[in-house]
């Protein structure tokens, strides 16, 4: 069998996700897999080979998370896997805290890929699964074939931190890991399904073989590839090393500059259509001074010039002029992340957020909130904002009746926009409208939820736009986003301050990844503290 292996490191914002979703029009997307992080990525890939050949859905077999893919070539279903509740259940037996993501069974059925948060925010229930998989993947074996396990358990921990349970020494913890081997007997979990893969797992009749995304490989998931590779013509791998941000999983860049070193063909993709010339010189420069190792030495960016800034700290003013505009607010870690959602509801201020945390201002919040401001505008109010009178009580408000037809789409059927005037037929208290604050305190929600809304119609009463707006999120939960003004916070805290001499090169590719998110304006806030930023 010939074969041809083309190798791809494109810089931020070059397309190179755009470039796998041509290479997918253009081979036979029955005889090809395709394998990606993002399940927009992959839906849109299935869609395209869809129009273009005329294909059902279930034609395409692999476009997919490389979970995905080997749990439908090993021929799993429902049945085999180790649901959350009886995680749960495992580390309730050890008086352990475990947070159930609420989508564990669909991960590897419909191809879901979320990848483990910064392991010291998480509960130690968690976490032990996330050194789990730690050593999984970097070692390619089963917990109990791990030779010197106490360790590289030791190392893990001096590394991500400890367990806040005390009673979680190192014997302990290697106790409750071959303690869930023998629970799951044999249930197969996250983990599981890849070893399973690369100890017997097949694929036939397949010719070509595209991984987007391959600087974020593990040593387990680079070994499945090589086996993908075996049975495949044409090998497309796409990432960039810089962006090689998953060191608490295990991921690597060397195995991306190895293949680019290999390849049969090498394509660079230099130019960025996202970033100013000037913001990507600034993060490629950094990114010089602090790795050894960069495939591209050519770059360039969109033609346009950003603004780049230093700050010592985000003032009050600063964010209300941001609130309507397409703003991320990036720190290190989840704990930071936190501390700042406190300080902007506080201040009034309106944001939405990435990656893992309690959700503040959800769908039903925001409804809540525009509801509020049309009351004090005395503007007509959105039929679908109705839907917020299911939140208040019958006494001694609402008429009786009232919710049930709401919910059935009963009330105002011809209109698509209520008066103030309407909405008071509703009401035995129809002087309740008058004064907003006091609908609020009538609705039944949360506390906590009340004073977040409370404090945004107070202290900053505007419109708010849940897309132009501001997110809030760590670094790694906006790797593959952009936005127009991005700002990152520079602070890091101790355990990755004790190790950054030692690990700059990752800690380097981290913050590399947060200054190329930004498309117009960048903010630096912050201490110098850094001296490599």
């Amino acid at each position: 069998m010939i074969k041809m292996k083309t190798v791809v490191k494109g810089i931020p914002g070059s397309g190179k996700t755009t470039f796998c979703l041509n290479l997918v029009v253009e081979r036979d997307p029955r005889r090809t897999i395709y394998i990606s992080y993002s399940r927009k990525a992959i839906h849109e890939a299935r869609k395209r080979a869809m129009e273009k050949y005329g294909l059902e859905s279930s034609e395409i077999k692999w476009f997919r998370t490389i979970h995905s893919l080997c749990y439908r070539a090993l021929g799993y279903s429902r049945e085999d896997i180790l649901t959350e509740d009886k995680i749960k259940e495992f580390f309730d037996k050890w008086g352990l805290p475990y947070a159930i993501s609420g989508r564990w069974e669909r991960v590897l059925e419909e191809g879901y890929f979320s990848k483990v948060q910064q392991v010291e925010e998480i509960p130690d229930g968690n976490k032990i699964l996330a050194l789990r998989s730690y050593l999984i993947h970097k070692e390619k074996k089963r917990i109990s074939d791990i030779r010197n396990l106490e360790a590289k358990v030791s190392d893990f921990i001096s590394k991500f931190g400890n367990f806040d349970d005390e009673r979680l020494d190192i014997p302990t913890v290697v106790e409750i890991l071959k303690d869930y081997e023998r629970f799951k007997g044999d249930k197969i979990d996250y983990e599981d399904v890849l070893l399973e893969f690369l100890e017997r797992g097949s694929i036939e009749d397949v010719d070509v073989l595209i991984v987007d995304e391959f600087q974020d490989l593990t040593p387990l998931m680079y070994e499945i590839v090589k086996k993908l590779e075996r049975v495949t013509k044409e090998q497309f791998y796409v990432g960039d090393e810089a962006q090689s941000i998953y060191e608490y999983l295990s991921a690597s860049p060397e195995f991306l500059i190895r293949e680019f070193e290999n390849a049969d063909k090498k394509v660079i993709l230099g130019k960025s259509y996202r970033l100013p010339d000037n913001i990507l010189k600034y993060a490629m420069d950094f990114l010089r001074r602090n790795c050894k190792k960069i495939i591209s030495s050519e770059f360039e960016g969109s033609g346009r010039n950003g603004r780049i800034e230093r700050v010592f700290y985000l003032d009050v003013k600063l964010l209300k002029r941001l609130e309507s505009i397409d703003t991320h607010i990036l720190f290190r870690t989840n704990r930071q992340k936190r501390e700042f959602k406190k300080f902007l509801i506080e201040n009034g201020i309106f944001f939405r957020e990435m990656g893992m945390g309690k959700r503040i201002w959800t769908p039903t919040a925001i409804k809540i909130y525009k509801f509020l401001i049309k009351l004090k505008k005395r503007e007509k109010i959105p039929r679908e904002f109705l839907s917020v009178l299911e939140l208040v009580p019958y006494e001694p408000f609402l008429h009786r009746g009232i919710k049930a037809k709401i919910k059935k789409g009963k009330i105002f059927m011809l209109k698509d926009e209520i008066t103030l005037e309407d909405l008071k037929r509703l009401f035995r208290k129809p002087e309740v409208l008058e004064d907003p604050q006091r609908l609020l305190d009538a609705l039944m929600i949360e506390v906590e939820l009340k004073d977040v809304i409370r404090r945004k119609f107070v202290l900053n009463p505007t419109e708010i736009d849940e897309k132009n707006c501001i997110w809030v999120g760590t670094i790694h939960s906006d790797k593959g986003g952009e936005a127009r003004v991005v700002i990152v916070h520079l602070e890091l805290p101790k355990i990755i301050k004790r190790r950054l001499i030692e690990n700059m090169e990752n800690e380097a590719r981290v913050f590399y990844v947060a200054l190329t998110r930004a498309k117009e304006w960048l903010i630096l806030v912050g201490e110098n503290d850094l001296t490599w930023i």
